[in-house]
C-alpha cells in the first residue's frame, strides 16, 4: 500500500467518522453556515487525494473520483437521516460536498505536477524528452 492510497483511505474514513458523530459533540460557532466550509474543504481533500493516488488526469480516473465523491456526498447525508442519534440530513451540506468535490477535481487538473515541469533545471525522468531517442547520425555522401 502506498502512502498516497493510505492518505486517501484515511481521509475518506475521516469524512465518514465526522458525519457519524452526534451533532451535539461537534464544536459550535457563531458564524452562520460555517459547517458548509468544513463540508467543502473535506471534499476538496477527498478529490485531490484520490486523484493523487492515480497520479494522472485521465478521463476515467477523474470520472471515477467524481462518481465516488458524489456517492459519498449524497450517501453521508442519507446515512445521517438513518442513524439513531441526532444527525439530520441537509441538502445544503450535500451541495457544499459536491462543490468541494468539483473544485478539488478542477484544482488538481489545473495544478497537477505533469502540467508544471520542475523549475530547478534538473533532469526529469518523467518528461517526454527523457524517453525520446536522439536522432541517428547521417553519413555524408
Amino acid at each position: 500500500m502506498t502512502w498516497r492510497f493510505a492518505a486517501a483511505v484515511g481521509w475518506t474514513l475521516l469524512i465518514v467518522a465526522l458525519c457519524t458523530l452526534p451533532g451535539q459533540n461537534l464544536p459550535g460557532t457563531s458564524i452562520v453556515g460555517a459547517d458548509k466550509f468544513v463540508h467543502f474543504g473535506l471534499f476538496v481533500g477527498f478529490a485531490v487525494l484520490w486523484l493523487h493516488v492515480t497520479r494522472n488526469g485521465r478521463t476515467s480516473a477523474v470520472r471515477n473520483v467524481i462518481v465516488a465523491g458524489l456517492l459519498l456526498a449524497g450517501g453521508t447525508e442519507i446515512y445521517q437521516g438513518l442513524i439513531p442519534f441526532h444527525r439530520d440530513p441537509d441538502l445544503f451540506d450535500a451541495l457544499a460536498n459536491t462543490a468541494g468535490l468539483l473544485s478539488g477535481v478542477a484544482g488538481y487538473l489545473f495544478w497537477r505536477p505533469s502540467r508544471h515541469p520542475p523549475s530547478s533545471g534538473g533532469h526529469d525522468p518523467t518528461s517526454s524528452a527523457a524517453t525520446e531517442r536522439p536522432p541517428k547520425p547521417t553519413r555524408p555522401d
